[in-house]
């Protein structure tokens, strides 16, 4: 009898294991895709209140916004009103930071002729729209993009030369490899951060080498190459800021599988840009990743309606403490020109709930923002 009940217990035993292995793994699979983006939202011990804090604050802020072309089909409004027509419904996010990055789309040129005349897109912002972004509280651009080329050899060495001139630090594509992988060094109170540039998109002959002028292509020995580079400059914190995926498309496989590559080599933070939509945000380890910020001031009609995405736009804001990056903040922009006349301003309650709902389960939505904790 003892015996009986005894293997009765044992295979009942078995059984709660056996339902208890399949739980597991069904919340794995549900909270963390292959991604790194969660389906459901992950249990995170955080408070009601947002990363920034009043002065003196013990957080360093640097806030990321997407693609940035300012002039093209905007030129009108801007003879007409000004540059301050284009920042005029910007959030105060980036006024916020103690550092704001934004993707130019663009070289920062002078010259009107393309350097491809067979490029279907090609675009170039004039110094003073580069003064003008200074102006508002951008500090830095990244170049690295596949507009990198758009005035030739000639329209990266003005954006170099124009970018500093007019107040932008200018860091991504450059005249050879030292220059194009060369990071951006931030001091901060909580140690330097260094931010590199690196696209996927580029095209023969625009990759940047020793003696040939491009950008850093997506490949692990060139993320391994710039974040040992970072490091031996100082950097106690390195964060990919990255051009990849498809136009107006949604996530890769690989943009997926350089997320984990970047992990694996260490970087504390990816950001994103490049498809003109926003993507999701996911995690490897400890490292978080925007896949994609979507546009930022971008003055194109674009192609919203055509491919039916929305015209969402992100500012994120990543907070820097003395452990390291302690979280990040979501602005909501509505970039679609067709609908801002080329006014970018904060997304209104509805496209604000459906755009944090199309980032995945990291997100917490705290009042109008989209805040992410580790």
């Amino acid at each position: 009898m003892t015996s009986r009940f005894r293997r009765a217990g044992l295979g009942l035993l078995a059984i709660a294991a056996l339902v208890g292995l399949i739980v597991g793994v069904v919340v794995l699979v549900g909270v963390l895709r292959p991604s790194g983006i969660p389906e459901t939202p992950v249990d995170q011990a955080a408070d009601e209140t947002t990363f920034a804090c009043p002065s003196p604050c013990d957080r360093y802020a640097i806030a990321f916004a997407g693609d940035t072309m300012i002039g093209s089909a905007a030129s009108k409004r801007i003879r007409k009103h000004g540059y301050e027509y284009v920042f005029q419904r910007v959030p105060k996010t980036l006024a916020r930071a103690d550092y704001t990055i934004v993707n130019a789309e663009a070289p920062i040129s002078t010259l009107n002729e393309q350097y491809d005349p067979d490029r279907k897109w090609s675009y170039a912002t004039r110094p003073a729209a580069a003064k003008a972004m200074s102006d508002h509280g951008i500090d830095a651009v990244g170049f690295a993009n596949n507009h990198t080329f758009d005035r030739g050899l000639e329209g990266i060495e003005q954006t170099w030369t124009l970018g500093p001139k007019n107040g932008l630090a200018v860091f991504g594509g450059g005249r050879d490899r030292d220059q194009a992988e060369a990071p951006l060094m931030i001091s901060t109170p909580h140690g330097t951060v260094g931010i590199v540039g690196i696209e996927s998109r580029t095209r023969v002959g625009h990759e940047a080498t020793p003696e040939h002028a491009g950008t850093p292509r997506l490949r692990r020995e060139t993320v391994r190459r710039q974040y040992e580079r970072a490091v031996a400059m100082g950097a106690d914190w390195v964060v990919a800021y990255v051009h990849w995926g498809a136009n107006y498309w949604n996530l890769l496989p690989n943009q997926k599988r350089f997320a984990k590559v970047f992990a694996e080599e260490g970087y504390d933070l990816v950001i994103g840009h490049g498809p003109h939509v926003i993507q999701g945000v996911g995690r490897f380890g400890t490292m978080p990743v925007v896949y994609s910020l979507g546009n930022f001031i971008f003055n194109t009609p674009g192609r919203f309606k055509h491919f039916e995405q929305p015209g969402y736009g992100l500012i994120a804001t990543a907070y820097l403490g003395p452990d390291g990056f302690e979280g990040l903040e979501l602005d909501c922009i509505q970039a679609d020109n067709q609908q801002t006349r080329y006014r970018v301003s904060r997304c209104k309650k509805e496209e604000r709930v459906d755009a944090f709902a199309r980032l995945g389960g990291l997100v917490q939505v705290r009042r109008h923002l989209g805040v992410v904790t580790w």
